[in-house]
């Protein structure tokens, strides 16, 4: 976000995701819960590597975030904070979304920034994911306030940014065509080096919604 003042221009490298790109996403989206601690045993602590639906009740709903390992046509691996890797089950009818647009599974790459949606026992609901490489020029910001003529955004940094919008601006939640009064404080924008200087109007805005 590049054309935004420089409060708010923290570099969302790959390299970082373990930390700040993962950190940066709207805090409406849960972690992973976490897993009690072990028994104390005489044998060296190992990594834990959490695959499929282990550890989530049937049924209940939950929000994963990771970085993508590796992508196949039923399942996606990600790595969370805490360095364990974790299998999340996907099929037709999970939805697709790749920085905020409607995308297929092929568009999901290893490297990229992972918020998952699903139940356990069951395939995900929603996999959206991030390309937030220095290349790709995408960073997240979580939406503060949201008004008829603008949308003030905060970044990890802690700047803030107001983003003008008119009549003519396309928004898209969750990857269709909106509204903006349907954004609420606490959304998730997907911004590019496209977000207009000198008070000029967005020609488009891209918001995730966080349940």
């Amino acid at each position: 976000m590049s054309s935004m003042r420089k409060g708010f221009k923290a570099p969302f490298a790959v390299a970082l995701v373990a930390g700040a790109a993962l950190a940066a996403v709207s805090p409406a989206w849960a972690s992973r819960p976490s897993t009690k601690p072990a028994p104390a045993s005489n044998k060296p602590p190992q990594a834990q590597t959490n695959h499929g639906n282990s550890g989530k009740s049937r049924g209940a709903q939950v929000n994963d975030q990771g970085l993508v390992q590796s992508v196949a046509s039923a399942v996606v691996v990600l790595k969370a904070l805490d360095g364990s890797t974790f299998s999340v089950p996907v099929a037709s009818q999970t939805r697709v979304l790749v920085d905020g647009r409607l995308a297929s599974l092929s568009d999901v790459k290893p490297g990229f920034v992972a918020l998952v949606k699903w139940e356990g026992g069951s395939v995900a609901q929603q996999v959206a994911a991030f390309d937030l490489s220095a290349k790709s020029g995408e960073r997240l910001a979580t939406v503060q306030t949201v008004s008829k003529t603008s949308v003030r955004v905060s970044g990890a940094s802690g700047g803030t940014v107001m983003i003008h919008v008119n009549v003519r601006t396309r928004v898209f939640l969750d990857g269709q065509l909106s509204t903006l009064g349907s954004v609420k404080p606490g959304f998730t924008l997907v911004t590019g080096a496209g977000v207009p200087k000198g008070g000029r109007p967005a020609a488009e805005l891209r918001f995730l919604s966080p349940s």
